[in-house]
């Protein structure tokens, strides 16, 4: 009867308190579970997007490349334009300058007749 008073309750109270322990004891892993799921997640999205914008660095530095090589072009085409516009306007003066000498050449002529 003692035991049914005393004891009875005592270990009532100590298996009541044993099962909240396991149930704390369960949560507490699952949440350290969680939080280590929520980490790893988070790592993966920040190493996703570092190689997300490596890779758009990469894309535009090649389009800058691309452009300073077509820059250089027109650049080129340019110069060699000017040349030859250069080329083009001595050789328009000499033909000109030789016409003239002739036509000069022949009014003396004419006009010594």
């Amino acid at each position: 009867s003692i035991l049914n008073e005393e004891i009875a309750p005592t270990l009532e109270r100590l298996r009541g308190e044993k099962s909240h322990y396991m149930k704390w004891s369960s949560n507490n892993s699952e949440i350290e579970r969680l939080e280590r799921f929520c980490t790893a997640h988070s790592f993966k999205q920040a190493e996703l997007s570092v190689l997300r914008v490596h890779n758009e660095k990469s894309e535009i530095s090649q389009e800058i490349e691309s452009i300073k090589n077509k820059l250089e072009d027109v650049f080129t085409k340019v110069k060699n334009t000017k040349n030859e516009f250069e080329t083009i306007s001595k050789e328009k003066e000499e033909r000109s300058g030789a016409n003239f000498k002739k036509c000069s050449k022949k009014e003396e002529l004419l006009s010594k007749e």
